[in-house]
C-alpha cells in the first residue's frame, strides 16, 4: 500500500486565501494526490463569485504583522497608493 500527497503551491498568501475560498463557490475541486488540479480560476468564473462571502482575515493579519497595514489615521487616498503619479500639465500649441 502506498499513500501519496500533493499540494498547489501559490505565488502569496492572498492568491492561497481566495483559491480556498473561491474554488469551493464555483464547484472547482482540488482534486486528489493522483490527479490535482491546481490551475487558476479562470477570469469569466470570478463574476460567478459571492466575494461577500470570502474573507480576508488571514490576509489583513499579515498585513497588520508586517507592518503593511496603515493605521485608521492614515486612511488617505495617497497613503493606499503604491505608486504616486506626478502630473504634467499638458502643453498644447
Amino acid at each position: 500500500m502506498e499513500k501519496r500527497e500533493s499540494y498547489c503551491c501559490f505565488n502569496s498568501p492572498l492568491s492561497r486565501m481566495i483559491q480556498e475560498q473561491v474554488r469551493p463557490q464555483l464547484g472547482m475541486p482540488f482534486g486528489d494526490a493522483e490527479h490535482p488540479q491546481c490551475d487558476g480560476i479562470p477570469m469569466e468564473r470570478l463574476v460567478e463569485v459571492d466575494w461577500g462571502r470570502v474573507n480576508l482575515d488571514e490576509w489583513l493579519g499579515i498585513l497588520q504583522q508586517s507592518g503593511h497595514f496603515p493605521a485608521p489615521g492614515n486612511l488617505t487616498p495617497e497613503a493606499l497608493t503604491p505608486v504616486r503619479l506626478s502630473r504634467k500639465p499638458i502643453i498644447s500649441q
